[in-house]
């Protein structure tokens, strides 16, 4: 259940990330459900879901749910890490209160923005990067109108 067949064009300082809908996923058979970003990039021209398109969250992959389309207002950000102890072994993310809240945005399907744990040190190492620079700049600035 990855989407390594088709890359995201989407980058966030060079991270590719992915962008779609929180999903959460079960069939027939299944002991609980999977909680997954389906990458919208894999659906059809009928608007049916390929099941290419669904990317189960892990640990430590950074998640972004917006509150609507629109991806203006943050509902949640953070890094994965689920407690297993709870629905079933499914889990919900640690730190929410409620398992309703957790199991809410991904029955309602709210817009969502992924970046695999593999690629979390690299985000965090251009977003340095950019800060190292901006800074130089500003320094620099000061410097030219004292």
């Amino acid at each position: 259940m990855t989407a390594s067949k088709k890359p995201t064009s989407l980058k966030k300082y060079g991270v590719p990330v992915v962008e779609g809908l929180l999903e959460g996923f079960c069939e027939q058979g299944m002991t609980h459900s999977i909680w997954a970003v389906y990458d919208t990039t894999f659906e059809r021209p009928d608007g049916q879901r390929s099941m290419d398109g669904l990317i189960a969250l892990e640990k430590g992959d950074l998640l972004t749910v917006f509150n609507d389309a629109s991806r203006k207002e943050v509902l949640w950000q953070g890094e994965i890490d689920f407690d297993h102890t709870t629905l079933n072994g499914a889990g919900i993310q640690k730190g929410f209160e409620e398992q309703g809240d957790w199991i809410r945005m991904f029955m309602r399907e709210y817009p969502a923005e992924l970046i695999r744990a593999a690629d979390v040190p690299k985000l965090e190492e251009a977003r340095q990067t950019v800060d190292n620079r901006q800074q130089t700049l500003r320094q620099y600035l000061k410097r030219g109108r004292g």
